[in-house]
């Protein structure tokens, strides 16, 4: 009866199950084997929509078939009048989530890639200077957050369960169900100081450091990780019954 393994450690061997399927998943359809600017060099950031043929033999340049049998899938698709387009805002963040860290040197200091374009991200869509300070209720930037934690919580889960036939069940699919949360904890963490304290505000140097000291920053395995903890500590299940709590209140 002392060696029976409790609840919580059949939990945590169902999350470690499902984490090593999802990361075998990621390798087979090429993820963090491009730069992020190697990729986006081909993209108009600008565009609303991407051509399906101009994309898949963008996709088939630089990836492997894998990946577009990936992209094929719903989610990541817009129709318009009748013709079927790939949503560039989509692909744009799901490269960003599945592209490896680089950094590029100038005199004496190191930029990485990821840093700048969300700064370019952001800042392009106001006509704002590129290197003005992200605040904390920005609407831009809680846009940017939420977008790329739906693109996984939604897309990548989505897509992955469905070409490989999985139940819509377990562990990975629940991350939906707290999207709201993880996005949260993401903006808190950016705006956490090295002292543990809050900033006011996210400069241009300051998330570059961040990128510096974590290589997994903002990518598939980082919010993955967040929902896995929340998950694991009980917190998904207390964020959950306070959500359904308020529903019914706003019922009544």
């Amino acid at each position: 009866m002392g060696n029976k393994p409790t609840a919580k450690q059949n939990f945590t061997n169902v999350i470690e199950v499902e984490e090593k399927g999802i990361r075998q998943f990621e390798e087979e359809i090429g993820s963090f084997s491009k730069n992020l600017n190697e990729v986006l060099a081909k993209i108009c950031l600008e565009k609303e929509i991407i051509k399906i043929l101009t994309l898949e033999e963008f996709i088939l340049w630089d990836f492997p078939p894998s990946f577009l049998n990936f992209i094929q899938k719903g989610y990541f698709h817009k129709i318009i009048n009748g013709t079927k387009y790939y949503d560039a805002k989509k692909i744009i963040l799901l490269l960003f989530l599945f592209s490896k860290h680089n950094s590029n040197s100038y005199l004496t200091k190191n930029f990485h890639e990821k840093a700048s374009f969300i700064f370019y991200y952001i800042r392009s869509r106001n006509d704002q200077a590129l290197n003005e300070p992200i605040t904390e209720n920005e609407e831009n930037f809680l846009n940017f957050i939420d977008d790329i934690v739906d693109v996984y919580c939604i897309g990548v889960v989505d897509c992955y369960i469905e070409l490989k036939q999985i139940p819509r069940e377990g562990s990975l699919y629940r991350l939906r169900d707290f999207k709201k949360d993880i996005v949260d904890i993401i903006i808190k963490n950016l705006f956490k100081t090295d002292l543990k304290q809050k900033s006011s505000v996210l400069t241009p140097e300051a998330v570059n450091k961040k990128f510096s000291a974590d290589k997994f920053l903002l990518t598939s395995d980082y919010i993955r990780a967040i929902g896995w903890d929340l998950l694991l500590n009980g917190a998904a299940d207390e964020m959950e019954k306070k959500r359904k709590e308020e529903e019914n209140l706003l019922k009544k």
